[in-house]
């Protein structure tokens, strides 16, 4: 659920933060930067004891890597820091799954997970409108 949205730059930004269950929070930014060719998309997870972040980088570079960083405490309580890496490119990944569907084929992810992400992207506008208007 979003707790908050900004929206400014006639749509260009976009900051939410995202409140889940057990006190976990997502922070979602998105700025277009029309004069800056180069798109990146970061994702960040905060719950108590752990942080998640995925960085992708461009779709207009090849061999570029997908970066996952997690923080957490080993057994001991002493925080961790562990990378994983990859460069498969996930905007071509992305292409394809929307290939499958026009070509009638299965994608291989769930419809019901984009009828989740609309729904998200809805209530993102909602909270921002509903601010608007107390204003």
């Amino acid at each position: 659920m979003s707790i908050a949205t900004e929206i400014w730059n006639d749509g260009g930004g976009i900051a939410t933060p995202l409140q889940y269950s057990d006190d976990v929070r997502v922070l979602m930014t998105w700025v277009d930067l029309p004069d800056l060719w180069a798109i990146e998309e970061t994702f960040a997870l905060y719950a108590r004891e752990e942080r998640v972040t995925i960085s992708f980088p461009t779709g207009f570079s090849r061999g570029l890597p997908t970066t996952v960083i997690v923080q957490d405490p080993d057994a001991d309580g002493t925080p961790m820091r562990r990378e994983l890496c990859w460069h498969e490119n996930p905007f071509k990944r992305e292409l394809e799954h929307f290939r499958c569907r026009n070509d009638g084929r299965s994608p291989a992810y769930a419809w019901e997970e984009l009828k989740d992400h609309l729904r998200l992207v809805r209530e993102i506008a909602r909270v921002f409108f509903a601010k608007r208007s107390e204003l």
